[in-house]
């Protein structure tokens, strides 16, 4: 991300949809070029919006995690530069000419908010209290962005955890440890399950679902001895709802909107647009409307472009929609629609037209959490049938943890992809550095049998979103 951009300060205000007036802002530099957000126009306020309001105990708001200037999500590159900033001086608020070595910091309470143990560390008595500690303790945050999320096992659950392997000796039956990326906190529209896990997801009620989760991060992530109260928890709800968030410019392409739909200011446009389960898979949608595989329609009009970066991200964008493989053996989608193997397109799970969101709520088992792609800094659970005996190995359970159910186990929700270019790494684990890992993994768990040209079309395409 460039230095440069990513210091821009915006402050996001808490405001209504009437008139839904957008208003583009500053950039946010990533490896494929620039991303930008649109918000409401004109609902500037005085007052401190609840999103930069510090309603708990350890030093951290909303937007600790979820700034606009960061894309509204934390990523491994501005989690270093903010821990290698001096003690209590803010991305926000500092010069270049004030960086210097965390060996100043005496404390972690002088470390930037984002770094606090109940979270951000590998269990919450870690050791942070010298610089090296720190870097060690801090490490599965600053080199993947991973927080760390505690969970524990339901009561009722159709099955047991008979086996834990923790490499930093705190997870329990109480409380497993999960470390996943922060999902951002932009085009919240769109969604229909809240959470990797969706465990914040009240169905068919984005407000209450979101209120939930705006709870749900007081208490925990910010250590609230209190929830916030209904009226700041909803002005917390309507400062999230105010933005969109999508790459404006490419490096190679430019403009992404020129002689195209790309960039933000057409997706805050779909927005009024959206409703649950639009566009299902496969279809016909609760208002009768067949599926349409073209989820994105974007760039059609650069397939003849003479602009080779322009073209490829054309092609890209036609084999998202329209390159058909099958999908088998997949929890939470084969099993749902009843069919063993499923003729499927990217689009089928990524439906959202334009967006690229289930709005179907899917949460699916692609085995992102099997052992065989476990990094050894990270837990690795055996949970046991109590009925059929059988085992599954997991590093994380998603899904399964929420509503114990056995069939849920390793289901995590199908992520947005506007903006995608700035929240590196990727999966829910961050196990994916790169969009180009990504596009990997799926070819080889759905043996797609894309090119090494197709593969780089695709990636120039998700780039651009």
């Amino acid at each position: 991300m460039s230095a440069k951009l990513s210091l821009v300060a915006v402050l996001l205000c808490a405001c209504s949809l009437a008139p839904p007036t957008p208003e583009e802002q500053v950039p946010v530099g990533n490896a494929f070029g620039e991303a930008r957000s649109v918000i409401v126009a004109g609902t500037s306020s005085a007052d401190l919006p609840a999103t930069r309001t510090q309603l708990g105990t350890n030093g951290r708001v909303c937007n600790t995690c979820h700034g606009s200037t960061i894309g509204w999500g934390p990523n491994p590159e501005d989690d270093q530069a903010r821990f290698d900033l001096i003690p209590g001086v803010h991305r926000h608020s500092f010069d270049e000419g004030q960086v210097a070595s965390n060996a100043q910091a005496t404390t972690n309470d002088q470390l930037d908010p984002l770094f606090r143990p109940n979270d951000g560390t590998g269990a919450p008595s870690a050791d942070v209290s010298t610089p090296a500690a720190r870097s060690s303790s801090y490490a599965l945050l600053l080199s993947r962005a991973l927080i760390r999320i505690g969970l524990p096992v339901p009561v009722g659950a159709e099955y047991e955890l008979t086996a834990i392997d923790d490499p930093y000796g705190h997870a329990t039956v109480g409380e497993l440890s999960l470390f996943r990326r922060t999902l951002p906190m932009t085009n919240l529209r769109f969604e229909t399950t809240v959470m990797w896990d969706g465990r914040a997801t009240v169905p068919g009620d984005l407000d209450a679902s979101l209120r939930r989760q705006a709870i749900d991060a007081t208490l925990t992530h910010a250590q609230a001895t209190q929830p916030p109260t209904d009226e700041v928890t909803g002005r917390i709800v309507s400062e999230e709802l105010d933005s969109v968030f999508a790459q404006r410019l490419d490096a190679r392409a430019g403009d992404l909107a020129d002689g195209a739909q790309g960039g933000p200011l057409p997706l805050f446009d779909l927005q009024s647009g959206f409703y649950a389960e639009m566009n299902a898979f496969p279809g016909p949608d609760p208002r009768g409307v067949a599926f349409n595989p073209d989820v994105f329609a974007l760039y059609a009009g650069w397939a003849s472009s003479a602009d080779q970066n322009r073209a490829a991200i054309a092609r890209g964008e036609a084999i998202f929609d329209r390159r058909t493989f099958q999908v088998s053996g997949v929890s939470g989608f084969n099993d749902v629609l009843g069919q063993s193997t499923v003729t499927a397109t990217c689009g089928s799970c990524h439906n959202t037209p334009g967006v690229g969101t289930s709005s179907q709520g899917l949460l699916c088992d692609l085995g992102l959490a099997a052992p065989s792609r476990r990094p050894s800094d990270v837990p690795l659970y055996t949970f046991t049938n109590l009925q059929t005996h059988e085992q599954r190995v997991v590093t994380d359970p998603g899904q399964g943890l929420i509503t114990g159910k056995w069939e849920h186990i390793g289901r995590f929700k199908v992520p947005g992809l506007r903006g995608l270019a700035t929240h590196p790494p990727y999966f829910h684990d961050g196990s994916a550095a790169s969009i180009a890992d990504v596009v990997e993994y799926v070819d080889s768990r759905f043996a797609i049998q894309l090119t090494p040209d197709e593969k780089d079309d695709l990636v120039a395409f998700l780039a651009a979103l």
